[in-house]
Protein backbone atom coordinates (compact mmCIF):
# COMPACT_ATOMS: atom_id res chain seq x y z
CA UNK A 1 0.00 0.00 0.00
CA UNK A 2 1.12 3.56 -0.64
CA UNK A 3 -0.15 6.77 0.93
CA UNK A 4 -0.44 9.23 -1.97
CA UNK A 5 0.85 12.76 -2.27
CA UNK A 6 -1.83 14.20 -4.54
CA UNK A 7 -0.68 17.08 -6.74
CA UNK A 8 -4.02 17.11 -8.57
CA UNK A 9 -5.87 18.23 -5.44
CA UNK A 10 -7.29 21.57 -4.38
CA UNK A 11 -4.89 21.41 -1.41
CA UNK A 12 -1.86 21.53 -3.70
CA UNK A 13 -3.44 24.12 -6.02
CA UNK A 14 -4.02 26.46 -3.09
CA UNK A 15 -0.83 25.61 -1.17
CA UNK A 16 1.70 25.94 -3.98
CA UNK A 17 1.02 29.64 -4.79
CA UNK A 18 1.40 30.43 -1.08
CA UNK A 19 4.74 28.56 -0.91
CA UNK A 20 5.83 30.22 -4.15
CA UNK A 21 5.15 33.73 -2.85
CA UNK A 22 6.70 33.01 0.53
CA UNK A 23 9.86 31.58 -1.04
CA UNK A 24 10.32 34.58 -3.33
CA UNK A 25 9.78 36.97 -0.44
CA UNK A 26 12.93 35.54 1.19
CA UNK A 27 16.01 37.54 0.18
CA UNK A 28 18.87 35.43 1.57
CA UNK A 29 19.82 32.42 -0.56
CA UNK A 30 20.80 30.26 2.43
CA UNK A 31 17.43 30.81 4.10
CA UNK A 32 15.67 29.97 0.81
CA UNK A 33 17.45 26.60 0.70
CA UNK A 34 16.54 25.73 4.29
CA UNK A 35 12.97 26.86 3.70
CA UNK A 36 12.64 24.68 0.59
CA UNK A 37 14.20 21.75 2.45
CA UNK A 38 11.81 22.21 5.38
CA UNK A 39 8.80 22.36 3.05
CA UNK A 40 9.94 19.21 1.21
CA UNK A 41 10.28 17.23 4.43
CA UNK A 42 7.08 18.70 5.89
CA UNK A 43 5.06 17.63 2.85
CA UNK A 44 6.66 14.21 2.84
CA UNK A 45 5.96 13.80 6.57
CA UNK A 46 2.36 14.99 6.11
CA UNK A 47 1.66 12.15 3.68
CA UNK A 48 4.00 9.49 5.12
CA UNK A 49 4.23 10.24 8.86
CA UNK A 50 6.77 7.84 10.42
CA UNK A 51 8.00 6.64 7.02
CA UNK A 52 9.76 9.97 6.51
CA UNK A 53 12.54 8.37 8.54
CA UNK A 54 13.24 6.04 5.60
CA UNK A 55 13.88 9.04 3.35
CA UNK A 56 16.32 10.45 5.91
CA UNK A 57 18.09 7.10 6.39
CA UNK A 58 18.62 6.57 2.64
CA UNK A 59 19.88 10.16 2.37
CA UNK A 60 22.38 9.81 5.23
CA UNK A 61 23.69 6.42 4.05
CA UNK A 62 24.39 7.60 0.49
CA UNK A 63 25.79 10.93 1.69
CA UNK A 64 28.20 9.28 4.16
CA UNK A 65 29.20 6.55 1.68
CA UNK A 66 30.13 9.14 -0.94
CA UNK A 67 32.29 11.04 1.56
CA UNK A 68 34.07 7.81 2.52
CA UNK A 69 34.66 6.98 -1.16
CA UNK A 70 36.12 10.42 -1.81
CA UNK A 71 38.38 10.24 1.25
CA UNK A 72 39.57 6.74 0.36
CA UNK A 73 40.28 7.71 -3.26
CA UNK A 74 42.60 10.42 -1.95
CA UNK A 75 44.55 7.75 -0.08
CA UNK A 76 44.59 5.45 -3.12
CA UNK A 77 46.60 8.00 -5.08
CA UNK A 78 49.45 7.60 -2.62
CA UNK A 79 48.90 4.06 -1.37
CA UNK A 80 48.37 1.30 -3.93
CA UNK A 81 47.41 -1.25 -1.25
CA UNK A 82 43.98 0.41 -0.72
CA UNK A 83 42.81 0.13 -4.33
CA UNK A 84 39.87 -2.12 -3.51
CA UNK A 85 38.51 -0.18 -0.55
CA UNK A 86 36.53 2.31 -2.65
CA UNK A 87 34.94 -0.54 -4.56
CA UNK A 88 34.00 -2.23 -1.29
CA UNK A 89 32.55 1.03 0.07
CA UNK A 90 30.45 1.71 -3.04
CA UNK A 91 29.10 -1.86 -3.05
CA UNK A 92 28.27 -1.73 0.66
CA UNK A 93 26.82 1.78 0.37
CA UNK A 94 24.68 0.78 -2.63
CA UNK A 95 23.42 -2.31 -0.75
CA UNK A 96 22.50 -0.33 2.36
CA UNK A 97 20.88 2.40 0.26
CA UNK A 98 18.79 -0.19 -1.59
CA UNK A 99 17.79 -2.29 1.45
CA UNK A 100 14.69 -0.21 2.38
CA UNK A 101 13.46 -0.46 -1.23
CA UNK A 102 14.04 -4.22 -1.27
CA UNK A 103 12.30 -4.68 2.08
CA UNK A 104 9.20 -2.57 1.48
CA UNK A 105 8.57 -3.47 -2.16
CA UNK A 106 9.83 -7.02 -2.57
CA UNK A 107 9.57 -8.82 0.80
CA UNK A 108 6.10 -10.22 0.13
CA UNK A 109 7.01 -11.28 -3.42
CA UNK A 110 10.13 -13.12 -2.24
CA UNK A 111 8.29 -14.79 0.64
CA UNK A 112 5.27 -15.94 -1.38
CA UNK A 113 6.62 -16.49 -4.90
CA UNK A 114 10.20 -17.62 -4.22
CA UNK A 115 10.15 -19.16 -0.73
CA UNK A 116 6.44 -20.16 -0.77
CA UNK A 117 5.86 -18.76 2.71
CA UNK A 118 3.14 -16.56 4.21
CA UNK A 119 3.36 -12.93 3.18
CA UNK A 120 4.47 -10.35 5.71
CA UNK A 121 1.42 -8.19 4.94
CA UNK A 122 -0.87 -10.99 6.12
CA UNK A 123 0.40 -10.33 9.65
CA UNK A 124 1.37 -6.64 9.47
CA UNK A 125 0.20 -3.68 7.42
CA UNK A 126 3.13 -2.90 5.13
CA UNK A 127 2.96 0.62 3.69
CA UNK A 128 5.50 1.43 0.99
CA UNK A 129 7.23 4.80 1.57
CA UNK A 130 6.13 7.35 -1.00
CA UNK A 131 8.43 7.59 -4.03
CA UNK A 132 10.95 5.14 -2.58
CA UNK A 133 11.99 3.81 -6.00
CA UNK A 134 12.63 7.32 -7.28
CA UNK A 135 14.67 8.75 -4.42
CA UNK A 136 16.61 5.47 -4.07
CA UNK A 137 17.65 5.64 -7.73
CA UNK A 138 18.69 9.27 -7.26
CA UNK A 139 20.85 8.30 -4.27
CA UNK A 140 22.40 5.39 -6.19
CA UNK A 141 23.25 7.54 -9.22
CA UNK A 142 24.97 10.05 -6.94
CA UNK A 143 26.93 7.30 -5.21
CA UNK A 144 28.07 5.71 -8.50
CA UNK A 145 28.99 9.08 -10.03
CA UNK A 146 31.21 10.00 -7.07
CA UNK A 147 32.87 6.57 -7.31
CA UNK A 148 33.51 7.15 -11.03
CA UNK A 149 35.04 10.60 -10.29
CA UNK A 150 32.34 12.31 -12.35
CA UNK A 151 32.20 14.98 -9.66
CA UNK A 152 33.27 15.47 -6.05
CA UNK A 153 31.09 14.42 -3.15
CA UNK A 154 28.78 17.05 -1.69
CA UNK A 155 30.02 18.15 1.75
CA UNK A 156 27.06 20.39 2.57
CA UNK A 157 24.43 18.00 3.95
CA UNK A 158 21.37 20.31 3.57
CA UNK A 159 22.11 20.74 -0.17
CA UNK A 160 22.26 16.98 -0.66
CA UNK A 161 19.13 16.45 1.46
CA UNK A 162 17.26 18.91 -0.75
CA UNK A 163 18.44 17.03 -3.87
CA UNK A 164 16.94 13.78 -2.55
CA UNK A 165 13.74 15.23 -1.05
CA UNK A 166 12.85 18.06 -3.50
CA UNK A 167 9.06 17.93 -3.21
CA UNK A 168 7.88 18.44 -6.82
CA UNK A 169 9.71 15.35 -8.10
CA UNK A 170 9.97 13.01 -5.10
CA UNK A 171 6.64 11.26 -5.72
CA UNK A 172 7.19 9.99 -9.27
CA UNK A 173 10.22 11.68 -10.76
CA UNK A 174 11.80 12.72 -12.98
CA UNK A 175 14.76 10.78 -11.58
CA UNK A 176 17.19 13.66 -11.13
CA UNK A 177 20.98 13.59 -11.50
CA UNK A 178 23.06 15.48 -9.00
CA UNK A 179 25.37 17.09 -11.58
CA UNK A 180 22.30 18.63 -13.24
CA UNK A 181 20.97 20.09 -9.97
CA UNK A 182 24.13 20.75 -7.97
CA UNK A 183 24.68 24.36 -9.03
CA UNK A 184 20.96 25.14 -8.97
CA UNK A 185 20.56 23.86 -5.40
CA UNK A 186 23.79 25.42 -4.16
CA UNK A 187 22.72 28.88 -5.29
CA UNK A 188 18.96 29.24 -5.60
CA UNK A 189 18.23 32.07 -8.02
CA UNK A 190 15.05 33.99 -8.67
CA UNK A 191 13.28 32.56 -11.74
CA UNK A 192 12.93 34.86 -14.73
CA UNK A 193 9.68 35.61 -16.53
CA UNK A 194 10.22 32.84 -19.08
CA UNK A 195 10.67 30.21 -16.35
CA UNK A 196 7.55 31.41 -14.55
CA UNK A 197 5.45 31.46 -17.72
CA UNK A 198 6.67 28.08 -18.95
CA UNK A 199 6.18 26.57 -15.49
CA UNK A 200 2.59 27.82 -15.29
CA UNK A 201 1.83 26.44 -18.76
CA UNK A 202 3.23 23.02 -17.86
CA UNK A 203 1.22 22.89 -14.63
CA UNK A 204 -2.01 23.81 -16.47
CA UNK A 205 -1.45 21.23 -19.23
CA UNK A 206 -0.44 18.61 -16.65
CA UNK A 207 -3.63 19.28 -14.67
CA UNK A 208 -5.65 18.94 -17.88
CA UNK A 209 -4.05 15.58 -18.71
CA UNK A 210 -4.61 14.24 -15.19
CA UNK A 211 -7.98 15.62 -14.11
CA UNK A 212 -9.87 15.89 -17.40
CA UNK A 213 -8.62 12.75 -19.16
CA UNK A 214 -6.78 10.27 -16.91
CA UNK A 215 -9.18 10.36 -13.96
CA UNK A 216 -12.27 10.22 -16.18
CA UNK A 217 -10.89 7.30 -18.17
CA UNK A 218 -10.24 5.53 -14.86
CA UNK A 219 -14.02 5.47 -14.28
CA UNK A 220 -14.43 3.34 -17.42
CA UNK A 221 -11.18 1.38 -17.54
CA UNK A 222 -11.17 -0.03 -14.00
CA UNK A 223 -14.68 -1.60 -14.01
CA UNK A 224 -14.10 -3.20 -17.43
CA UNK A 225 -10.59 -4.61 -16.85
CA UNK A 226 -11.27 -5.60 -13.23
CA UNK A 227 -14.43 -7.45 -14.30
CA UNK A 228 -13.07 -8.66 -17.64
CA UNK A 229 -14.95 -11.99 -17.47
CA UNK A 230 -18.26 -10.11 -17.87
CA UNK A 231 -17.16 -8.10 -20.93
CA UNK A 232 -16.72 -8.87 -24.61
CA UNK A 233 -13.43 -8.79 -26.49
CA UNK A 234 -14.43 -5.52 -28.15
CA UNK A 235 -15.06 -3.82 -24.81
CA UNK A 236 -11.76 -5.16 -23.50
CA UNK A 237 -9.91 -3.88 -26.56
CA UNK A 238 -11.45 -0.44 -26.09
CA UNK A 239 -10.61 -0.51 -22.39
CA UNK A 240 -7.00 -1.54 -23.09
CA UNK A 241 -6.54 1.33 -25.56
CA UNK A 242 -8.10 3.76 -23.12
CA UNK A 243 -5.83 2.41 -20.38
CA UNK A 244 -2.80 3.15 -22.56
CA UNK A 245 -4.07 6.70 -22.90
CA UNK A 246 -4.93 6.91 -19.18
CA UNK A 247 -1.45 5.78 -18.17
CA UNK A 248 0.19 8.28 -20.51
CA UNK A 249 -1.95 11.25 -19.51
CA UNK A 250 -1.62 10.32 -15.82
CA UNK A 251 2.17 9.99 -15.74
CA UNK A 252 2.93 12.72 -18.28
CA UNK A 253 0.51 14.96 -16.39
CA UNK A 254 2.38 14.38 -13.14
CA UNK A 255 5.76 14.98 -14.80
CA UNK A 256 4.57 18.28 -16.25
CA UNK A 257 3.19 19.44 -12.88
CA UNK A 258 6.48 18.48 -11.20
CA UNK A 259 8.70 20.12 -13.83
CA UNK A 260 6.43 23.18 -14.00
CA UNK A 261 6.39 23.61 -10.21
CA UNK A 262 10.18 23.33 -10.10
CA UNK A 263 10.50 25.86 -12.94
CA UNK A 264 8.43 28.39 -11.00
CA UNK A 265 10.81 27.87 -8.07
CA UNK A 266 13.79 28.57 -10.33
CA UNK A 267 14.93 24.94 -10.77
CA UNK A 268 15.16 23.18 -14.14
CA UNK A 269 14.26 19.48 -14.22
CA UNK A 270 14.76 17.35 -17.29
CA UNK A 271 11.98 16.49 -19.73
CA UNK A 272 10.44 13.10 -18.96
CA UNK A 273 8.19 12.52 -22.00
CA UNK A 274 8.41 13.31 -25.69
CA UNK A 275 5.30 12.19 -27.60
CA UNK A 276 5.85 8.47 -26.81
CA UNK A 277 2.89 7.21 -28.83
CA UNK A 278 4.43 8.65 -31.98
CA UNK A 279 7.39 6.29 -31.60
CA UNK A 280 8.04 4.08 -34.63
CA UNK A 281 9.62 1.21 -32.66
CA UNK A 282 9.85 -0.14 -29.12
CA UNK A 283 13.42 1.17 -28.94
CA UNK A 284 12.22 4.60 -30.02
CA UNK A 285 9.40 4.39 -27.46
CA UNK A 286 11.94 4.09 -24.64
CA UNK A 287 13.73 7.16 -25.93
CA UNK A 288 10.46 9.05 -25.39
CA UNK A 289 8.74 7.40 -22.39
CA UNK A 290 9.96 8.00 -18.82
CA UNK A 291 13.18 9.40 -20.27
CA UNK A 292 14.87 9.85 -16.89
CA UNK A 293 14.40 6.14 -16.05
CA UNK A 294 15.55 5.03 -19.52
CA UNK A 295 18.72 7.09 -19.20
CA UNK A 296 19.31 5.80 -15.64
CA UNK A 297 19.04 2.18 -16.81
CA UNK A 298 21.37 2.93 -19.75
CA UNK A 299 24.05 4.62 -17.63
CA UNK A 300 24.00 2.42 -14.52
CA UNK A 301 22.88 -0.99 -15.80
CA UNK A 302 23.25 -1.41 -19.57
CA UNK A 303 26.65 0.25 -20.08
CA UNK A 304 28.33 -1.20 -16.95
CA UNK A 305 27.41 -4.79 -17.94
CA UNK A 306 28.90 -4.24 -21.40
CA UNK A 307 26.32 -2.33 -23.42
CA UNK A 308 26.92 -2.77 -27.14
CA UNK A 309 30.71 -2.94 -26.77
CA UNK A 310 30.69 -6.72 -27.09
CA UNK A 311 29.39 -9.48 -29.34
CA UNK A 312 25.89 -9.28 -30.78
CA UNK A 313 24.68 -12.13 -28.61
CA UNK A 314 26.00 -10.52 -25.45
CA UNK A 315 24.55 -7.14 -26.50
CA UNK A 316 21.13 -8.74 -26.92
CA UNK A 317 21.46 -10.38 -23.49
CA UNK A 318 22.43 -7.01 -21.98
CA UNK A 319 19.23 -5.47 -23.36
CA UNK A 320 17.12 -8.29 -21.89
CA UNK A 321 18.82 -7.95 -18.48
CA UNK A 322 18.35 -4.17 -18.48
CA UNK A 323 14.63 -4.38 -19.16
CA UNK A 324 14.22 -7.29 -16.77
CA UNK A 325 15.52 -4.91 -14.09
CA UNK A 326 13.15 -2.23 -15.43
CA UNK A 327 10.25 -4.64 -14.93
CA UNK A 328 11.38 -5.54 -11.40
CA UNK A 329 11.76 -1.84 -10.56
CA UNK A 330 8.15 -1.20 -11.56
CA UNK A 331 6.74 -3.74 -9.17
CA UNK A 332 7.07 -7.07 -7.34
CA UNK A 333 4.85 -9.15 -9.59
CA UNK A 334 5.42 -11.64 -12.41
CA UNK A 335 3.35 -9.35 -14.64
CA UNK A 336 5.95 -6.57 -14.39
CA UNK A 337 8.80 -9.02 -14.88
CA UNK A 338 7.21 -10.45 -18.04
CA UNK A 339 6.35 -6.93 -19.23
CA UNK A 340 9.99 -5.86 -18.87
CA UNK A 341 11.38 -8.99 -20.54
CA UNK A 342 8.96 -8.61 -23.48
CA UNK A 343 10.07 -5.00 -23.99
CA UNK A 344 13.66 -6.20 -24.05
CA UNK A 345 12.79 -9.09 -26.39
CA UNK A 346 11.08 -6.83 -28.94
CA UNK A 347 14.02 -4.43 -28.91
CA UNK A 348 16.36 -7.34 -29.58
CA UNK A 349 14.13 -8.43 -32.48
CA UNK A 350 14.17 -4.89 -33.88
CA UNK A 351 17.96 -4.84 -33.81
CA UNK A 352 18.21 -8.28 -35.39
CA UNK A 353 15.81 -7.29 -38.19
CA UNK A 354 17.12 -3.68 -38.47
CA UNK A 355 13.66 -2.26 -37.75
CA UNK A 356 15.14 0.69 -35.87
CA UNK A 357 16.98 2.03 -38.93
CA UNK A 358 15.42 5.03 -40.63
CA UNK A 359 14.35 4.80 -44.25
CA UNK A 360 16.82 5.80 -46.95
CA UNK A 361 17.06 9.46 -47.91
CA UNK A 362 16.44 8.49 -51.54
CA UNK A 363 12.97 7.13 -50.69
CA UNK A 364 10.06 9.28 -51.89
CA UNK A 365 8.74 11.55 -49.11
CA UNK A 366 5.14 10.39 -49.44
CA UNK A 367 6.18 6.73 -49.21
CA UNK A 368 8.49 7.55 -46.32
CA UNK A 369 5.66 9.23 -44.40
CA UNK A 370 3.27 6.36 -45.11
CA UNK A 371 5.79 3.83 -43.92
CA UNK A 372 6.48 5.82 -40.77
CA UNK A 373 2.74 6.22 -40.11
CA UNK A 374 2.19 2.48 -40.41
CA UNK A 375 5.19 1.82 -38.13
CA UNK A 376 3.76 4.21 -35.51
CA UNK A 377 0.34 2.51 -35.62
CA UNK A 378 1.78 -1.01 -35.37
CA UNK A 379 4.09 0.05 -32.55
CA UNK A 380 1.22 1.67 -30.64
CA UNK A 381 -0.82 -1.53 -30.87
CA UNK A 382 2.17 -3.57 -29.66
CA UNK A 383 2.82 -1.23 -26.73
CA UNK A 384 -0.91 -1.31 -25.97
CA UNK A 385 -0.94 -5.11 -25.65
CA UNK A 386 2.16 -5.01 -23.48
CA UNK A 387 0.39 -2.55 -21.17
CA UNK A 388 -2.19 -5.27 -20.51
CA UNK A 389 0.47 -7.27 -18.65
CA UNK A 390 1.40 -4.07 -16.80
CA UNK A 391 -2.22 -3.47 -15.74
CA UNK A 392 -3.61 -6.88 -14.85
CA UNK A 393 -3.03 -8.45 -11.40
CA UNK A 394 -1.63 -11.73 -12.76
CA UNK A 395 -0.09 -13.15 -15.92
CA UNK A 396 -3.07 -15.49 -16.27
CA UNK A 397 -5.51 -12.58 -16.15
CA UNK A 398 -3.51 -10.75 -18.81
CA UNK A 399 -3.57 -13.75 -21.16
CA UNK A 400 -7.31 -14.18 -20.55
CA UNK A 401 -7.93 -10.56 -21.55
CA UNK A 402 -5.79 -10.88 -24.68
CA UNK A 403 -7.47 -14.17 -25.55
CA UNK A 404 -10.94 -12.61 -25.29
CA UNK A 405 -9.85 -9.66 -27.43
CA UNK A 406 -8.90 -12.02 -30.27
CA UNK A 407 -11.78 -14.49 -29.92
CA UNK A 408 -14.88 -12.67 -28.62
CA UNK A 409 -15.37 -9.65 -30.87
CA UNK A 410 -18.88 -8.21 -31.11
CA UNK A 411 -17.78 -4.77 -32.48
CA UNK A 412 -19.32 -3.03 -29.45
CA UNK A 413 -16.71 -0.34 -28.73
CA UNK A 414 -18.86 1.51 -26.22
CA UNK A 415 -17.44 4.54 -24.36
CA UNK A 416 -19.39 5.84 -21.38
CA UNK A 417 -18.79 9.57 -22.03
CA UNK A 418 -18.44 10.54 -25.69
CA UNK A 419 -17.01 13.99 -24.96
CA UNK A 420 -13.85 12.40 -23.53
CA UNK A 421 -12.95 11.40 -27.09
CA UNK A 422 -12.73 15.09 -28.03
CA UNK A 423 -10.25 15.73 -25.22
CA UNK A 424 -8.18 12.70 -26.23
CA UNK A 425 -8.15 14.03 -29.79
CA UNK A 426 -6.90 17.38 -28.43
CA UNK A 427 -3.96 15.64 -26.71
CA UNK A 428 -2.92 13.67 -29.77
CA UNK A 429 -3.36 16.73 -31.99
CA UNK A 430 -1.05 18.74 -29.74
CA UNK A 431 1.52 15.91 -29.62
CA UNK A 432 1.38 15.63 -33.42
CA UNK A 433 1.96 19.36 -33.83
CA UNK A 434 4.92 19.24 -31.45
CA UNK A 435 6.24 16.15 -33.25
CA UNK A 436 6.02 17.61 -36.78
CA UNK A 437 6.35 21.39 -36.26
CA UNK A 438 7.56 22.17 -32.71
CA UNK A 439 7.43 25.91 -33.39
CA UNK A 440 3.64 25.69 -33.75
CA UNK A 441 3.07 24.33 -30.23
CA UNK A 442 -0.23 26.03 -29.25
CA UNK A 443 1.15 26.92 -25.80
CA UNK A 444 4.13 28.69 -27.39
CA UNK A 445 2.63 29.70 -30.72
CA UNK A 446 4.06 32.90 -32.27
CA UNK A 447 0.53 34.32 -32.59
CA UNK A 448 -0.85 35.75 -29.35
CA UNK A 449 -4.50 34.89 -30.07
CA UNK A 450 -3.63 31.19 -30.57
CA UNK A 451 -1.82 31.04 -27.24
CA UNK A 452 -4.64 32.74 -25.34
CA UNK A 453 -7.32 30.59 -26.98
CA UNK A 454 -5.32 27.55 -25.82
CA UNK A 455 -5.04 28.88 -22.26
CA UNK A 456 -8.77 29.65 -22.04
CA UNK A 457 -9.95 26.34 -23.53
CA UNK A 458 -7.63 24.19 -21.39
CA UNK A 459 -8.26 26.09 -18.14
CA UNK A 460 -12.04 26.14 -18.67
CA UNK A 461 -12.01 22.40 -19.39
CA UNK A 462 -10.19 21.75 -16.10
CA UNK A 463 -12.80 23.63 -14.06
CA UNK A 464 -15.79 22.22 -15.95
CA UNK A 465 -14.71 18.60 -16.48
CA UNK A 466 -11.79 18.02 -14.12
CA UNK A 467 -12.02 15.29 -11.48
CA UNK A 468 -10.14 16.50 -8.38
CA UNK A 469 -8.92 14.48 -5.40
CA UNK A 470 -10.01 11.26 -7.12
CA UNK A 471 -6.80 9.40 -6.39
CA UNK A 472 -3.06 9.31 -6.63
CA UNK A 473 -0.97 9.31 -9.78
CA UNK A 474 -0.43 5.76 -11.02
CA UNK A 475 3.37 5.95 -10.93
CA UNK A 476 3.33 7.18 -7.32
CA UNK A 477 2.85 3.52 -6.48
CA UNK A 478 6.29 2.69 -7.84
Amino acid sequence: HTIPMIYNSFLYITLFPFLFLLLHAIKKEAIKKYFLLAISYALYYYYNQSLAAILLVVTLISYTSALLIERNKGKERTNSTSNNRSKLIVYLGALLTTLPLLFYKYTDFILTEVLYMDSLSSHHTLIVPLGISFFTFQALSYLFDVYRDKYQAEHHLPTYMLYISFFPSITAGPINRYDALRCQLSQLVRPNYQQLANGAKMIVWGMFLKTVIADRLLLYVNPVLDGYMQHSGSELLAASVLYSIQLYTDFAGYSLIAIGSASMLGIRLQQNFHNPYFAHSVTDFWHRWHISLSQWLRDYIYIPIGGNRCSKGRTYLNIIITFLISGIWHGANWTFILWGVLHGFFQVMEKMLSFTKESRNTEHKVRQRMRRGISILINFLLINFLWIFFRMPSVGDAFHVIGKIFTEQDMNFWVFEKFILLFILMVFAKDLIVEVTPGQNPFHHPKLWVRWCTYVVVTTSIFLFGVFDSGQFIYAGF
